[in-house]
């Protein structure tokens, strides 16, 4: 089954965090230095500071509010600091409806604006954190800056979500896939997400396609195999076409591709779309 991805703002989820997700994944741009040494009291706050060492990291702070403070003294006992790559998992022991709570690092952000890669990036690291949680639905919170990339956001779940298990028998074989995604964004949602979304979704199911047939094994996807599929997509879409047989691969002095060929007992075939 394809996908399902549902975008909200954040202020829409307020009230139940993690309510529709088996797993919350939550990006983080690395911490200001300031976070290193923790959050001091502001003025005219009676609250005694913690100790040292337990101070709460400001970019923490909603998470913390759920957990007592408990994640900021987890990341600082596992030296999350929001750097790139730096992942952090959080059982959340009937805290949160979800299971799990997954802290992803993305080190500095670009202060020219987010890349699409770094986006696409980031949402598949989160599906295959899901995956990883044998999780059928992920709550996916998106960092500061990522509100306006939900085509590349859609690009990346699909992308990571995949899995070519066609192979794959007993106890190798995932018992469960991720299905459905709640996207949160922190602005409210603008009409054209689901557009952005559906067209992220489309490409994405054409790469994992492309995978899909280059990862058959070349006894299962001969020359008229490939030109099938080929026909199939095209039939789907509304596209044009092309297959050439031997015959036709030499008519137009397409040497190099009729010679290799020749050394198979399965005529060569030429397919454009």
């Amino acid at each position: 089954m394809p996908l399902q991805i549902t975008v909200r703002s954040s202020a829409d989820v307020a009230g139940a965090f993690g309510a529709e997700g088996e797993v919350v994944v939550v990006g983080y741009w690395a911490f200001a230095a300031a976070a290193a040494k923790g959050a001091k009291p502001g003025k005219g706050t009676k609250s005694k500071p913690a100790p040292v060492g337990e101070e709460r990291i400001p970019e923490l702070r909603d998470l913390d509010a759920r957990f007592e403070g408990a994640i900021s003294a987890l990341a600082r006992r596992e030296d999350f600091k929001g750097k790139r790559d730096q992942t952090l998992r959080v059982p959340t022991l009937g805290r949160l409806p979800a299971r799990t709570v997954i802290l992803l690092g993305l080190g500095e952000r670009d202060a020219k604006g987010v890349p699409a890669a770094e986006v696409r990036a980031f949402a598949g690291r989160a599906a295959r954190a899901a995956n990883s949680e044998k999780a059928t639905s992920l709550f996916l919170v998106l960092p500061s800056g990522m509100d306006a990339s939900l085509r590349y956001v859609a690009e990346g779940l699909a992308l990571g979500e995949y899995r070519f298990t066609k192979y794959l028998t007993g106890d190798r074989k995932p018992k469960v896939h991720l299905a459905r995604v709640i996207v949160v964004a922190a602005r409210k949602v603008v009409n054209g997400a689901k557009a952005q979304v559906d067209l992220g979704l489309r490409i994405g199911a054409a790469v994992n396609l492309s995978r899909d047939l280059s990862n058959e094994p070349a006894n299962e996807l001969p020359p008229a195999a490939l030109a099938r599929a080929a026909q199939d997509v095209a039939r789907d879409h509304k596209l044009k076409v092309l297959v050439f047989d031997k015959k036709e691969i030499a008519r137009r002095g397409m040497h190099l591709l009729h010679a290799v060929g020749q050394g198979s007992s399965m005529d060569a075939l030429f397919v454009g779309l």
